[in-house]
């Protein structure tokens, strides 16, 4: 049966579009090491995941965690952890944006990140190693979040960070650069809280930290200025 066959016919009719240059098929997908299929009546869609509260890029992210020629085991529990690395990966993404001008450039930076890219194209021509160019992202998170930590990233080593993660985005499509409207009227509560303190009206710097506690925001007071994330 020409089972992917059909599928390209379906695709391109409906499309009027090439539907792939290259065709890579991953193995089996398991639910309670079982393996997913509609005739064993455990099949899982992209609408149940979101019925359960994880968005499309969260599936993404966990497809990509599994070499296509592993046995990829799915739960919502999988699913939920792969949610809180999102968002890890969304905070660094944000705190880097407000990063403030100033601070002097590290050639460190420019230097880490091009090591990051190369060390991840590499990973990529190795068998399509996603997972470990995915180590490659976390591994520069964590050098740049040091810096952050230490007030020595300035605005332009930030956009040079961001640049290479979206370059590394084309591969993966899972990160966000666009602040969406939540997050907007979050900066907007932060910045009034910060102004707030600034100005010694402690009770409404308090009253609006309540606010962005409620609506699931963390907020950390940094030498730097407020950076915040949501609780996981």
């Amino acid at each position: 049966f020409p089972h992917h066959d059909n599928e390209i016919a379906l695709v391109e009719s409906l499309t009027g579009q090439r539907f792939v240059n290259t065709w890579y098929h991953n193995e089996l997908v398991y639910v309670d090491n079982r393996k997913m299929s509609s005739d064993a009546g455990n099949a899982v869609t992209l609408a149940d995941c979101e019925a359960l509260g994880f968005s499309p890029r969260v599936v993404r992210l966990f497809l990509l965690g599994v070499h296509p020629r592993k046995k990829l085991h799915f739960s919502p529990e999988r699913l939920g952890q792969e949610a809180a690395t999102l968002q890890r990966l969304d905070d660094f993404v944000r705190n880097l944006q407000a990063v403030p001008e100033g601070a002097e450039e590290q050639p460190e930076v420019a230097e880490r990140c091009a090591e990051a890219l190369e060390r991840f194209q590499d990973r990529l021509f190795d068998d399509l190693r996603v997972s470990r160019a995915l180590a490659e992202v976390f591994g520069l998170l964590r050098h740049v979040n040091a810096l952050l930590g230490d007030r020595q990233l300035g605005g332009a080593d930030a956009a040079r960070v961001l640049g290479t993660l979206k370059t590394m985005n084309r591969v993966l499509g899972v990160l966000e650069f666009d602040l969406g409207e939540e997050d907007r009227e979050v900066d907007t509560l932060v910045a009034r809280r910060e102004q707030a303190r600034d100005d010694g009206r402690f009770d409404e710097a308090d009253r609006l930290r309540d606010q962005l506690v409620a609506n699931g925001v963390v907020v950390e007071d940094t030498p730097s200025g407020p950076r915040w994330k949501r609780q996981g």
